[in-house]
């Protein structure tokens, strides 16, 4: 359990959204089918937080997951990706995104600049909506059910 943090020798757990950066990268490397025996995720971890003070979240995912699979990490690879200005309007709702730093996005609002790929954002009752950006800039966003 690296994304957890015994509070003081006592049975609470202490959560925290730097730990939660780290599972969220190890659980996606998994999903992918990277082999991350070996991986140092108390440094990257520690250099995530020096690198992203403001919102570790922010991290370029794809880079970070290339370096993953060509075991091949460097500092410097810890940064935000480059993002895109989506103007789609969301569904109706508010939506989270997996960031604690974010604001919720707003039914008919743009979700603003987003990263290449896919980003997904959720709502209080279930419902996934992913924003999927192309190579060109262009995005298209789809909604499921729970």
């Amino acid at each position: 359990p690296n994304h957890l943090t015994a509070a003081g020798g006592s049975d609470e757990l202490a959560l925290s959204f730097e730990r939660g950066v780290v599972a969220w990268v190890r659980s996606v490397a998994w999903e992918a089918g990277l082999d991350d025996r070996g991986f140092n995720y108390d440094r990257f971890e520690a250099e995530l937080a020096a690198a992203l003070p403001d919102d570790p979240w922010q991290l370029d995912l794809r880079l970070v997951l290339g370096a993953l699979a060509r075991r091949s990490m460097r500092r410097s690879y810890l940064r935000s990706p480059a993002l895109v200005e989506v103007v789609l309007p969301a569904p109706p709702g508010t939506w989270l995104s997996p960031s604690p730093f974010a604001p919720p996005l707003a039914g008919g609002a743009p979700p603003g600049a987003l990263p290449f790929g896919v980003t997904a954002f959720y709502s209080g009752d279930g419902r996934r909506l992913v924003v999927d950006v192309d190579a060109k800039g262009r995005a298209w966003m789809a909604v499921s059910t729970p």
